[in-house]
Parts: structure tokens; C-alpha cells; sequence
């Protein structure tokens, strides 16, 4: 790109943080972040760097599958288009092992294809730190994004690399993540709630109900023990899972594992199961659900309750609380919820409301950030 061009060309450095199947919401949120500035006119790319132990073959069939286009190859670099954005990946000449213990050859590759790919705003993310320190040895302006907690807690115990945040814009998916990165790295973060493209959640008309009871899961600490426990309280419901659930199905819980399209998983349920054990930055599905005008029922962890705000039900959850206690707060909200129509009705209309009003903020937020950080 010209450094004439009054437009920054920005990109989201990623050593393994992406991958094409988009599984968790950290990756969605920043691919879609850099197609709302593709949208105002910014020059937008991904670069991503993949250990030399990886399954290239298996990873370029994902890369192809889930939204790769005019794929190349030439020795360790790939290079496509993904969903729109332009996207290049190298093998580095590390393994997965070496690639902790063994930086240098990291950063080198980072800072040759920077270099190469006359990068001007360098988006990082959570525990990305050589994406971070080569940016930060060329001068490279940019953001780091947080979207977990446990990348925040991470760099506090690292205090060299939380030192060169303080040369960056920082910024948090949430509220709840604002305060912890302030109480634990003493920084000020913006706010950039995550980006949520929820037309592309979007199916059906409320009203068509089925009384089937939904759960996302990406791993054990999304509550899965929760709801297994549930599903056997409730056998006249029944209750679908999409993602990696950990649990032994039971008769009236079907599994569907990865699903790219979740508007498959949200046209077949009225409720969502938001059982998280542990400080979730935010709960985007939430999000995703009430765009549809289904409601949530979730612990009350983290930012959840900033994701849900009156669009479903809270249950008080604490850390030690049993099993068993908690699927019956569960068993008691749903049964409120699905068994009385009136009580749905209002509910699926204050999910619709507050999808409308996330939009109207996630919209607002965006372009702050952009008047704000990217202007030139």
C-alpha cells in the first residue's frame, strides 16, 4: 500500500490465535472488526504464523472450507482470501514446543512480513506476545485486544510484556474486562464491544416455538456438567448442543458438535443455556440468541450480566456451588420461562430489544474508535 493513501493499512498479527473455522468469539469479533473497516475504505489483512510441526495439508483443507479463496502456495507461505480479507500464513522454522522457549525466530518472521506487507496499525490479541514485541521494535502503531480473562492475567504475571501495552491502545470487550485490566495492569483500556455481525444470526420469525432448550459449548468451563444434570431433571423437554460438549448425551439431549452456520442451532430452539463456571469476559451468544428473540438463562459471572441486561434470567452462581444446586435454579427458570406464555412473550421481546440496542452501541463504538485511533 501507498503511504500516500490517507487510509492506515491495518492488520491483525496472529501467531496460531486464528484459525478457519472461527470456533470461539475472540477470532470471529476480530475478523469482523477488520471487515467494518474494510467497509469505511481502511486496507485490512490478517497475518498469521503457524509452528513447523502443524498439519499444513489439514489446515489449508480448513483454510479452503471455511471461507478461502484464490489460495496459493510458495514454500512456507499462503496466501487467500478469508471471507473477503486478504490473508497470509507462514510456516515458521520452529515447532510447538520451540515456539514459547524460542522467540527470535518468531519475532524475525513477524517483523520480515510486517515489513513486506507495509503494515501502519498492527491489531494484537490476548496472550499474543510476539506479534506484540515485534510491533513494538519496528514502531508500529496499533491496539491490543482483550477477550478473555485469562489473557489479562497472564500478561500480569509477565510485567516485561504488560510494560509494552503501556506503548498501545488497549481494549477491552467489556466493561467487567475495563476493570480487571485496570485493577491487575494499572491501564486505562477502551471499550470496543465485541463485533457481532448478528444479521448473520438472524432466522426466523419469533413465535414459531418448539420448547427445545439450547447450550453452546467450547469446553468444560461453559457449564456442561450444568446442564447434563439438567437434562436429566427435565426429560419432557428436550435439549440440543452445539460445539464441544464433554458430557455423556442423554435421550433427550442431542449433540450436534461444530456447526459453521448457528442459524441451523438457533432456528431450532427457544431458550439458551448460558451456564459459564468461570469470569467470561462477555457471552456474545447471548447476543447472538436475542437477535432471534430467544431469551437466555446464565450465571451471573463476569461480563454476562453486561451481555444480558434484562434480556433473560440470572442465576447467582458461586465458585464451590454444587452441581446439583445450581441445575435446580436452572430447572426452576426454564420451567418459569417455557411453561408460561405470557412470561416467554415479554422476555422474547426484551431479547429483540436489547439485540436492536447493541447494534446501536456496537455501531457507535466502532466508529469512535476509528475517528479516534485510525485517523490520519
Amino acid at each position: 500500500m501507498s503511504h500516500s493513501d490517507s487510509r492506515l493499512h491495518v492488520t491483525w498479527v496472529s501467531v496460531e490465535q486464528f484459525s478457519p473455522r472461527l470456533a470461539v468469539g475472540g477470532p470471529r469479533s476480530a475478523l469482523a472488526r477488520l471487515r467494518f473497516l474494510q467497509a469505511r475504505g481502511y486496507p485490512v489483512s490478517i497475518l498469521n504464523f503457524l509452528p513447523g510441526d502443524l498439519d499444513r495439508e489439514a489446515y489449508e483443507e480448513d483454510l479452503a472450507a471455511y471461507g478461502g479463496d484464490r489460495i496459493s502456495r510458495e514454500g512456507t507461505t499462503c496466501r487467500a482470501v478469508f471471507q473477503g480479507v486478504n490473508y497470509r500464513h507462514e510456516i515458521l522454522p520452529v515447532d510447538q514446543v520451540q515456539l514459547m522457549s524460542q522467540h527470535q525466530p518468531t519475532v524475525s518472521a513477524v517483523q520480515r512480513c510486517l515489513q513486506q506487507e507495509g503494515v501502519d496499525y498492527a491489531f494484537t490479541t490476548d496472550e499474543g506476545y510476539w506479534p506484540l514485541l515485534a510491533a513494538w521494535q519496528l514502531q508500529i502503531p496499533g491496539a491490543h485486544f482483550f477477550h478473555a480473562l485469562s489473557g489479562v492475567k497472564r500478561f500480569a504475571r509477565n510485567p516485561g510484556y504488560a510494560w509494552l501495552l503501556r506503548r498501545r491502545t488497549v481494549v477491552a470487550n467489556s466493561r467487567f474486562m475495563q476493570s480487571e485490566i485496570k485493577a491487575r495492569l494499572g491501564l486505562d483500556a477502551a471499550i470496543w464491544y465485541p463485533f457481532v455481525d448478528l444479521d448473520a444470526y438472524r432466522c426466523r420469525q419469533v413465535g414459531e416455538r418448539k420448547g427445545r432448550v439450547g447450550f453452546y459449548s467450547s469446553g468444560r468451563i461453559k457449564g456442561g456438567a450444568i446442564v447434563a444434570e439438567v437434562a436429566a431433571r427435565m426429560p419432557e423437554r428436550e435439549f440440543l448442543v452445539v460445539g464441544a460438549y464433554n458430557e455423556e448425551p442423554a435421550g433427550n439431549l442431542v449433540c450436534w458438535g461444530h456447526v459453521q452456520d448457528m442459524r441451523r442451532f438457533y432456528r431450532e430452539i427457544d431458550l439458551l443455556l448460558v451456564p459459564s463456571v468461570v469470569e467470561e469476559a462477555f457471552g456474545r451468544v447471548i447476543l447472538e440468541a436475542a437477535a432471534n428473540g430467544i431469551p437466555s438463562i446464565a450465571n451471573r459471572m463476569g461480563g454476562i450480566p453486561e451481555a444480558l441486561r434484562g434480556s433473560g434470567v440470572l442465576i447467582d452462581w458461586e465458585p464451590g456451588s454444587g452441581t446439583a444446586e445450581t441445575a435446580g435454579k436452572y430447572v426452576a427458570a426454564i420451567r418459569a420461562l417455557l411453561d408460561d406464555k405470557t412470561a416467554y412473550h415479554q422476555h422474547s421481546q426484551q431479547a429483540l430489544a436489547r439485540a436492536d440496542e447493541y447494534e446501536r452501541e456496537q455501531d457507535r463504538m466502532s466508529h469512535a474508535f476509528c475517528d479516534r485511533y485510525l485517523c490520519r
